[in-house]
């Protein structure tokens, strides 16, 4: 393999490896994103599950 041969792959190679950091990047700020929404969604179940037993609470109350 010659040098010139040599250095075009290096070049490839410092490439791709940027590629990948990109991906990557991008694949943690996606993942931050979504560990953000999971806590919402489970704050508001948690309100919806509270509007739940205050709807049961009040239905006991209706048929006493």
């Amino acid at each position: 393999m010659t040098e010139k041969e040599k250095a075009i792959i290096d070049k490839e190679k410092k490439q791709l490896q940027a590629l990948i950091d990109s991906l990557r990047t991008e694949n943690n700020a996606i993942g931050h994103e979504l560990s953000k929404m999971i806590k919402l969604v489970a704050n508001v179940r948690a309100s919806q599950l509270g509007i739940d037993m205050m709807l049961t609470d009040l239905e006991k109350k209706l048929k006493k």
